[in-house]
């Protein structure tokens, strides 16, 4: 049964046998399938629309200390990994055939035994190759590193083609791995890259073609905050834009995305703003979905300044799925956040709880959820659709900033509710239960202390007064007064 599933899944009529409980198993033609690798269970699942089915038996990987990073091509008949044969050996690339069950030969350069694993690239069109970046780990810290990138035949495991990395135009010196783009029939997109270190974050990508040899440098924008919607090319970017209003939120490199910025194509001069939440400016993930015809963004949870912590958040954020012609619609939090995209609405996964739903949507908003049970240990391995295929590249409309506040005797406020704000060094802030000076004083903010801001402003005395929260402790204190500010936009770079 498995066997036949999954030959029907490669060759694209899909048609699986669904059983209900207490109900003999009937045909079902269905018009898509995810296929999922859960690490716990060590094995495949595939979704459809009918729910959750399960997928080809590789015996072989049980026999592995660990098995991660999991791919399966676009015909379905391999999988390529990484995996350990065991606890104190390095990791290696493996393929195994998913029409056989055999498994696991390793992906290795004979002619360059001292190259380990670096990344898994993607798979050929006909998803009879993949490309690896490999560089000797042994030489890190040298002034030259071997590495390369490398084709692989998966029917055989043996080199089609490689090339150095050194052949391509590097960001920095320690560009010794390859990140990877798509692999179209102009070629492989690729950009140099570090191991083990925060690595490239933007370039460009160029185009290696594989067969011919032939290196095309920078030909097509790369950005770590791109999501690229496959079938149309478009793509948009979560990031934040300081033109409108900052969360605040603490982040180790660059700040707290508030904004969905859309583009029509990769090589766009310029993108625009096309989703900004006056209630919550801390946007936490996005991800297409439904076809391409909608995004699914999640919010972060209101600023909390607690005494155990002055980050913190309260409740669980908010999840709204965006249509191409403006239209929201909230959605349960436990849902926004997407494994992946599906024809006709995303697969759910709650990083909370680890519940994974089938969640299927319309313009009008409505969806409906299928459970199917703990996906903690899932990774996304293939889909038989290209997202956004025959979707309408219609772009979203633009969002313009919103206004700041300027209160009379007051020059125009900087800050936003649900935000995290600084007072500035020097004096500290007063904490009055009232947005008045001759309010009762509640506390203080001593200078640079970081307060949530929760709602405002409310002009009074020349004043912009917010009601803010500093240590657990809620009350009102004033931005500033004249030309002078006392209260600054938290930088979100602590």
């Amino acid at each position: 049964m498995l066997r036949k599933s999954l030959l029907v899944f490669v060759l694209g009529a899909l048609l699986l046998i669904a059983a209900q409980p207490g109900q003999p198993a009937q045909a079902q033609a269905v018009d898509w399938a995810v296929t999922v690798f859960d690490r716990d269970a060590r094995g495949f699942l595939i979704v459809t629309p009918n729910g959750l089915q399960p997928g080809p038996a590789v015996p072989g990987m049980q026999a592995l200390a660990s098995v991660y990073n999991v791919r399966v091509s676009p015909r379905g008949e391999y999988a390529v990994f990484v995996g350990t044969p065991n606890d104190n050996s390095p990791s290696l690339a493996y393929v195994a055939n998913l029409l056989t069950g055999a498994c696991c030969t390793p992906l290795q350069d004979p002619t360059q035994p001292s190259l380990g694993l670096a990344f898994i690239g993607p798979f050929s069109p006909d998803g009879r190759q993949i490309v690896l970046s490999s560089f000797d780990q042994a030489a890190l810290g040298r002034d030259s590193v071997p590495s390369a990138i490398t084709v692989y035949d998966l029917a055989t495991a043996s080199v089609a083609a490689s090339v150095p990395l050194s052949a391509f135009q590097p960001i920095d010196p320690g560009g010794v791995a390859a990140v990877f783009g798509t692999w179209d029939k102009t070629g492989i997109r690729l950009i140099p890259s570090c191991y083990g270190c925060e690595g490239v974050w933007e370039g460009a990508y160029h185009l290696w073609e594989p067969t011919s040899g032939a290196i095309s440098l920078a030909v097509e924008p790369f950005d770590i905050f791109m999501n690229r919607l496959p079938g149309t090319g478009e793509l948009f970017k979560l990031i934040a834009n300081e033109a409108y209003p900052q969360s605040g939120a603490p982040s180790a490199y660059f700040p707290a995305p508030n904004v969905v910025e859309y583009y029509p194509a990769p090589n766009a001069p310029q993108g625009q703003v096309v989703y900004f939440d006056v209630g919550n400016p801390h946007l936490s993930q996005a991800e297409w979905v439904d076809g391409g015809r909608a995004i699914l963004i999640k919010t972060a949870g209101l600023p909390a300044s607690l005494p155990d912590n002055p980050f913190g958040e309260e409740g669980p954020g908010t999840a709204i799925l965006m249509f191409r012609d403006g239209l929201r619609f909230s959605i349960d939090p436990a849902l926004g956040s997407a494994l992946t995209g599906t024809p006709d609405g995303w697969i759910a996964l709650d990083w909370n709880s680890g519940a994974a739903s089938l969640v299927r949507s319309d313009a009008a908003g409505n969806y409906q959820v299928t459970p199917l049970g703990d996906g903690s240990g899932w990774e996304l391995a293939a889909t038989s659709f290209v997202l956004g295929s025959g979707t309408a590249a219609t772009p979203f409309p633009a969002v313009p900033p919103p206004q700041y506040v300027t209160c009379p005797g007051f020059v125009t406020s900087r800050l936003w509710p649900n935000t995290f704000a600084q007072v500035t060094p020097g004096a500290s802030n007063n904490l009055r239960a009232e947005p008045s000076s001759a309010s009762a004083l509640v506390g203080t903010i001593p200078g640079e202390g970081v307060v949530a801001v929760l709602i405002g402003p409310t002009c009074a005395g020349n004043m912009a007064w917010w009601q803010v929260q500093y240590n657990g402790q809620t009350g009102w204190t004033a931005e500033g007064q004249g030309s002078d500010y006392w209260l600054q936009p938290g930088s979100g770079m602590w």
